[in-house]
């Protein structure tokens, strides 16, 4: 009972066996040129368990990849107190006295 874009996005991540949890490597840096390297790693793993996959899919699949990264990222920043999140102001950089910056 998996739409098409489940079952694509299931075994995407079961062709990334080296990739432990939701951790998408390369994706952090503005400046990191690795996100097309995984988003061609998603595609060649798509194409090679499925033959066809629609641009929607794979594009379905990569958002959702950067969204759990994103997520992972935030989560780990603020259990690192580094960053910090108020429902009226958003994220923002702790400094060292403790308020932000």
């Amino acid at each position: 009972d998996m739409s098409r874009s489940e079952f694509i996005r299931s075994m995407v991540q079961a062709g990334r066996r080296g990739f432990t949890g939701d951790e998408v490597p390369g994706v952090g840096d503005a400046g990191d040129d690795r996100l097309p390297a995984i988003a061609s790693d998603t595609v060649l793993t798509a194409l090679d368990q499925l033959d066809t996959v629609r641009y929607e899919e794979l594009r379905e699949i990569l958002i959702e990849d950067i969204t759990r990264a994103l997520d992972a990222a935030l989560d780990e920043l603020q259990a690192e107190n580094t960053i910090r999140h108020t429902r009226d102001e958003g994220y923002t950089l702790v400094d060292d006295s403790g308020g932000g910056r």
